[in-house]
């Protein structure tokens, strides 16, 4: 039934241009375990918007390593990966950012649902140098909303947001770039504008500093996203899900 409704409401929203809340009837929170023992807490739309499944959960957590120091995750949708680092990992500091303003409010609500003092969401894109971007915003599927350059079709809901580069956040926030262990960067395209953005720190940080990105087979400039931070020092391996990789600080 919330599947069937859901559908209604996203139509009238796009067609009808109204601004309807979505159909939220039956679930409030999921909380998925590992076969570790540790779990986290998630507020979501639904499962259709956000899936959270230990198949790949369980299969990418072992990746996720910050004892301390801090933890950039770029493109934080709803918190997960926040929450499960900072959850197993009191000691790191997180900054969460996510640029969609409604997917925000969910990454805020999922910090404090789970108790987490380390945490730092963030409401902003991130990208090779600051500026305002367009932001493409998709309400079937929230997790691929991406900066777009060109504008697309009027079907389309586009927002303007607020981006900085990686480089420029941690000078003004004080972060020293030996201090970043962990970042994640998952922006639906947009992965090598914002490692442009942070040729500072990619230079400089500790030995053994981790890079999970995601990188799509389909995307053009994947070759180059590898052959950049290879430059930079970092080997590389493809994750089981295939669409993400680990680069290392060498």
């Amino acid at each position: 039934l919330e599947k069937v409704l859901k559908w209604f409401v996203i139509r009238a929203n796009r067609y009808l241009k109204l601004n309807v809340n979505l159909p939220y009837l039956f679930k409030n929170d999921y909380i998925l375990k590992t076969k570790k023992g540790y779990f986290w807490k998630i507020k979501s739309k639904s499962d259709f918007d956000y899936a959270a499944k230990e198949i790949v959960e369980g299969a990418l957590a072992k990746y996720f390593v910050c004892e301390k120091g801090f933890f950039l995750d770029l493109g934080a949708h709803m918190g997960k990966w926040s929450i499960v680092v900072a959850k197993k990992y009191p000691d790191c500091q997180v900054y969460s950012f996510e640029p969609n303003p409604d997917t925000f409010k969910y990454l805020e609500a999922n910090v404090k649902l789970n108790n987490l003092n380390n945490v730092v969401p963030i409401n902003s894109a991130f990208s090779v140098k600051k500026g305002v971007l367009s932001f493409q915003l998709e309400p079937e599927l929230s997790s691929i909303s991406k900066i777009v350059v060109a504008i697309p079709s009027a079907q389309h809901s586009i927002i303007s947001v607020v981006a900085t580069d990686i480089d420029s956040f941690l000078k003004e926030h004080g972060v020293r770039t030996e201090d970043v262990r962990l970042i994640k960067i998952d922006v639906e395209g947009h992965e090598f504008e914002v490692l442009r953005g942070a040729q500072n720190l990619l230079g400089d940080v500790f030995k053994g500093t981790r890079i999970i990105c995601e990188i799509l087979d389909a995307q053009e400039n994947k070759d180059q996203i590898i052959e950049y931070l290879k430059g930079l020092g970092f080997s590389y391996k493809v994750l089981e899900t295939h669409c993400d990789y680990l680069f290392t600080k060498q």
